[in-house]
């Protein structure tokens, strides 16, 4: 009886196994991002350097992690109307992007981040103040990764920044993206 029973599972597995047919999910891409930002705005100039990790989906809605540096330079104009001589920032940020990939290399994208840092201001009279910063930023863009394996990243973001400062505490602007994908 046992013997029985093995050569009927033995014989009723193989035709169970042939006859699904599930074609297998095709693999996911994970890209990886390092990028420069030149950011521009009315009172302030900058650069951004920002790593950014995602897999590519035509399914969902991508949230990659990303990290980032900025040094900001306020413009002179703004620094001598607001009764400083000079501020310097340095601030580094967490934060998510979310992606819908439009079209094959094309994404249209929102971000939260997270900025923290320290600012060094000196006012009209020669006094100068360190400060931690932190605050809120928000953005939204598109971003071109025409390759699919190494390749360029082109990107153009509006972003909203509010942060402590003594010199100025919000602000509106872009960036310009160029980076490069592995």
């Amino acid at each position: 009886m046992r013997y029985l029973l093995l050569i009927l599972l033995m014989g009723v597995l193989p035709l169970n196994a042939q006859t699904e047919n599930i074609p297998p999910k095709p693999s996911e891409r994970k890209i990886h991002v390092v990028a420069v930002q030149r950011i521009f705005s009315k009172n302030y100039e900058g650069y951004k350097f920002k790593y950014s990790e995602f897999v590519d989906s035509s399914d969902d809605f991508i949230i990659p992690a990303g990290f980032s540096y900025s040094n900001y330079r306020l413009k002179e104009g703004t620094l001598k109307k607001r009764g400083f001589k000079s501020s310097d920032r340095f601030v580094l940020g967490a934060g998510l992007d979310g992606y819908i990939k439009i079209h094959e290399g094309i994404y249209a994208g929102v971000g939260l981040n997270i900025p923290f840092g320290y600012e060094k201001t000196r006012n009209l009279q020669d006094k100068t103040r360190g400060k931690f910063l932190i605050g809120f930023e928000a953005n939204q863009g598109v971003r071109f990764i025409p390759w699919k394996e190494l390749g360029f990243v082109f990107g153009i973001n509006f972003n909203q920044h509010f942060i402590n400062s003594d010199v100025i505490s919000k602000e509106f602007g872009y960036e310009l993206e160029l980076g490069i994908n592995f």
